[in-house]
């Protein structure tokens, strides 16, 4: 079955249509994860390489500038957050 969000895809399990697999992240907040379990299973999580672009020769507005210092360290940041647990 394809969904056209992770929300729908959360409200298909919760209806029990399945299981899917979906990004920890969209597990937020405002998710019924107290009603979602998640599974230990071989081989996950998949590992990903996320990359960003940018017109080259142009100087990036301070927002921008901004975002990709966050994009830049955001690695760290996470390891940090496995770390404890």
């Amino acid at each position: 079955m394809t969904l056209g969000s992770n929300e729908a895809i959360k409200q298909a399990i919760l209806g029990g249509l399945g299981i899917s697999i979906v990004s920890r992240h969209t597990l937020t907040l405002d998710s019924p994860e107290s009603q979602l379990t998640i599974l230990d299973v071989k081989g996950f999580p998949i590992k990903r390489q996320w990359h960003y672009a940018y017109p080259s020769g142009k100087q990036l507005f301070i927002v921008a500038q901004t975002f990709l210092g966050y994009l830049q360290n955001a690695p760290q940041h996470l390891v940090n957050l496995a770390q404890r647990g």
